[in-house]
């Protein structure tokens, strides 16, 4: 589920001989952080113990400076160096000068990130904007646990060119069962590019859907124009992940049919989430007592 990243020590916690370098002597295979009095001079690639190469962080905006967490005067945000809102790359120093964070920050303010599971290359948060195609804004937030087991979800797409959004979020249950799962907008971009994200959507649904125990809790749609013209999407969506309940921000006639889909696809419960007009609220409830009395309202 692609949580695996380099290992990133600092370059002091190497041992060095003949035979190359070592982290925990083992040869080290990762990146290793060069500082001077914890302003940082220098990332380098290793792989098993040879240098590579110079390591450039993923991040969108690059920034030009960075430092070790020992030189902030605050961990509150905003954080400052020298009295003033700092703007750069902040690496955390753990244990054994293992790297656990790896955070950009503007004016002062945490931004896009990774952080690592202790003296690990597992990533345990990862933040990343970045672009696709021709004005298209995409924004991933991820969490993993200490094995490398997805636990959140969340994708955003913003299109500059049409001012057009969608996303897709989901989190994970303790049963590894997708707890809940929400879309947005032009939700369907998202699924269209999976492959392009750090961690896929199509390979993670897939690989959760074989060894969960039960199907999504819910599906919860925030009812707009945009998402409504999706039609063929949305049942496309409520077919692969079978949810358990449909969840909808609001009501009107004109999600009727879509609701009809969702009962023949096995929903057992039914929610809207904002307050309808009277006249919706008893064409609903006429609706669902006519056709659907099995169907559980919550």
């Amino acid at each position: 589920m692609n949580a695996v990243s380099h290992l990133m020590v600092l370059f002091e916690a190497l041992t060095h001989n003949e035979a190359g370098c070592f982290y925990n002597d083992q040869l080290f295979s990762g990146v290793a952080i060069k500082h001077e009095l914890g302003l940082v001079v220098g990332r380098l690639i290793y792989r098993e113990g040879e240098q590579l190469g110079d390591y450039v962080p993923p991040y969108l905006n690059q920034p030009e400076h960075a430092i070790l967490d020992t030189v902030l005067e605050s961990v509150l945000e905003p954080i400052c160096v020298n009295g003033k809102p700092y703007s750069g790359i902040v690496y955390s120093v753990s244990q054994n000068g293992h790297v656990s964070g790896e955070n950009v920050f503007v004016d002062g303010w945490e931004g896009q990130g990774t952080n690592y599971h202790y003296d690990s290359n597992i990533r345990h948060e990862l933040a990343l904007d970045s672009m696709l195609g021709e004005g298209d804004l995409l924004e991933e937030m991820y969490e993993w646990d200490e094995l490398g087991g997805i636990l959140s979800w969340d994708v955003a797409l913003t299109s500059k060119l049409n001012d057009s959004s969608g996303s897709v979020s989901f989190k994970v249950g303790q049963a590894n069962e997708i707890a809940n799962f929400t879309v947005t907008g032009e939700f369907f971009r998202i699924i269209d590019n999976s492959e392009k994200l750090v961690c896929p959507y199509n390979k993670v649904v897939e690989e959760l859907s074989g060894f969960n125990i039960g199907s999504i809790t819910e599906l919860y749609v925030v009812c707009s124009q945009r998402i409504y013209a999706q039609q063929e999407a949305l049942r496309a969506l409520i077919s692969a992940l079978k949810p358990v309940r449909l969840e909808m921000s609001d009501y009107g006639y004109e999600w009727n049919e879509l609701i009809a889909f969702a009962v023949k696809e096995g929903i057992s419960e039914f929610k809207i989430v904002s307050e309808c007009s009277e006249q919706e609220t008893a064409a609903l409830h006429t609706l669902m007592a006519s056709q659907y009395p099995h169907i559980k309202m919550v």
